[in-house]
């Protein structure tokens, strides 16, 4: 169930922000992955210190596999490195890659220190 409301979110939110912000569908799943470590890097965290331990597996499991890992999508995100490839060239490529990657890296981080 929690993937499923994870898909819905993913969805619902790129199309927003292709729409309000004028962005491509590269660029929306980029904001989505990124916006999805810091999640993840925040809910680790506060379960770690907020949630009794008989309660931290299932709750990861919920939200850091189910709703989560259904939320960011990284086969889009490497359909979407193919998709700039090819219409743009490698650069364009190696950028949203490399951006995805340290992005979503700081953003967990980010995450896991505001947890």
């Amino acid at each position: 169930m929690a993937g499923v409301c994870g898909v819905l979110a993913c969805y619902s939110i790129s199309g927003a922000i292709q729409s309000a912000l004028g962005f491509g569908s590269h660029w929306a799943i980029l904001c989505i992955d990124d916006s999805g470590s810091f999640a993840l890097g925040l809910c680790l965290s506060l379960l770690a210190i907020r949630v009794p331990p008989t309660w931290q597996e299932p709750m990861q499991l919920a939200i850091a596999m189910g709703f989560l890992g259904a939320f960011t999508i990284f086969s889009t995100l490497e359909a979407d490195a193919a998709s700039l490839l090819q219409t743009n060239g490698w650069p364009a490529m190696a950028l949203y890659l490399i951006g995805s990657v340290a992005l979503g890296l700081v953003a967990f981080w980010g995450g896991m220190r505001v947890g």
